[in-house]
């Protein structure tokens, strides 16, 4: 199995999902949309993806939701996962009413990810996961994933958008700001 990505960040925090070995989609006509994903996923965090197209980012997100079959590994959800929040890039205000639990959107901008940050920090989302091609909001992240056909292959911290920029364009995506 690869890295486990994730632990490194809030080692404090309780774990809302766990991903061992994960792999969907591997067909013999077809290779995995993800393959072999080590990620844990801990209360308190935002985690931004970032990859080229066609990287398994938006595969990892329902995954993580649940919405997906693994064709092998592990998922592990804890209770406030299993009420996940998947959203595309219209996420805003309305999608924090109820309880805290994990917000995950697809292909967030930089305002979404500035009020993804915001739940996070103030309680009302348990833990967040957005998809972003924008280096600016990925910068607003506790740590940035990077993916490439369908693999993890880093993870840096968010704070720093010339790092996330530099890792984005080795991994062949196209930041945005």
């Amino acid at each position: 199995m690869g890295r486990d990505f994730g632990e490194e960040m809030n080692q404090d925090g309780e774990e809302i999902v766990v991903l061992e070995g994960a792999v969907h989609g591997k067909t013999i006509d077809s290779p995995s949309v993800i393959c072999d994903v080590n990620l844990v996923v801990r209360k308190g965090i935002f985690l931004a993806v970032m990859g080229p197209r066609e990287s398994g980012r938006t595969t990892l997100l329902r995954s993580l939701a649940g919405q997906v079959q693994l064709t092998s590994g592990f998922l592990w959800r804890a209770p406030e996962a299993h009420d996940a929040v998947l959203c595309g890039g219209e996420f805003d205000e309305r999608a924090l009413d109820g309880p805290p639990r994990l917000l995950l959107v697809d292909d967030a901008g930089p305002a979404q990810c500035t009020l993804l940050r915001a739940a996070v920090d103030d309680g009302r989302a348990v833990a967040a996961v957005a998809t972003t091609d924008d280096v600016t909001g990925a910068a607003a992240a506790d740590a940035v994933l990077f993916m490439r056909r369908g693999r993890v292959v880093d993870m840096v911290a968010g704070s720093n958008p010339a790092r996330v920029r530099q890792c984005l364009r080795r991994v062949g995506g196209e930041p945005e700001t």
